[in-house]
Parts: structure tokens; sequence; C-alpha cells
């Protein structure tokens, strides 16, 4: 088995807000991400890859486009309650908690990459939260299959 990773970096910011009262997580606050994302085959393309690192850049290209730099909001509610302009936010439809955003970046990059076995997402150099697909549209409570919509290319 061939196995290949490569790593995102970006900031970001958002607040928990189902977390308890006095939870640090709770209020608005921000990390330097790392994403990483685990491919693996049983052989090697014709050029000898499992994938081109270069064709990975669709991931790349998302994060800096839609969460770097941005606070990623629950809901329009979550953003206002912030006063975060709409251009400053992404509106995910869940908690971003890092296994959330593990998971909606694996089915996210799934059907673009079929080699895709694993996200791996890291709030702060001493954790990471890692969502692999153990069963057919394994889903987190937070996320619902309606929210993706697997016939869209990300570019």
């Amino acid at each position: 088995m061939y196995i290949i990773t490569k790593e995102f970096h970006l900031s970001y910011s958002h607040a928990l807000l189902d977390m308890p009262e006095g939870h640090p997580c709770k209020r608005n606050h921000g990390h330097n991400a790392i994403v990483k994302v685990v491919l693996e085959s049983s052989y090697l393309d014709n050029k000898s890859f499992v994938v081109d690192y270069g064709d990975l850049k669709p991931i790349g290209k998302f994060l800096d486009d839609n969460w770097d730099h941005k606070f990623l909001a629950k809901d329009e509610a979550q953003r206002d309650r912030y006063n975060i302009p709409p251009n400053e936010s992404y509106i995910l439809g869940f908690q971003s908690s890092a296994e959330n955003l593990a998971s909606f970046l694996y089915y996210q990059f799934k059907p673009q990459f079929s080699q895709l076995v694993e996200v791996h997402f890291s709030e702060t150099p001493k954790t990471w939260a890692i969502f692999k697909q153990d069963k057919p549209y394994q889903w987190l409570p937070a996320i619902t299959k309606e929210y993706f919509d697997f016939d869209r290319t990300v570019t």
C-alpha cells in the first residue's frame, strides 16, 4: 500500500457557542491550523504517483479562499452576534469543532480524490482531530448528507 500526505496551513477564528459558560472555546478566538490529507492506493499511476501533489491544489485553494483569515460561523446569527462582515466569514451550517471541520473537508474532497482516506485537522501544536470513513456516509451528529453537494466540483 502506498500512502502520501500533504499539509495545508491557515489561520481562522471561531467561537463554539454550544460549549458551557466559562469554557474558553465559547468566546471568539483564533487558531493557526494545519490540515493534513492522507491518500492511499495499492498501485501507482502512469507517472509513478498515488496522486500528483500538484493535483491537490483545489484543497489549498478552497482553504485559502474560504477559511483562511475568516471567522468560521455556524450560521448567520452567530456571525452577526460578533459583528463580522459577510466577506470576512464563512457560514458552515454546523459548529466549527476540529472534528467537524475534518469531516467536512473529507466529504468535500472525497468525490474529487477517491484515494483520500483521512483528513487530520490541528488547531494547536498539541492537538489533532482525525476523520476517516469506516462506513459509507458516516456522519458526525452535527452534519447531514443533504448539506454537501456531491455533484459540485471544487476548483
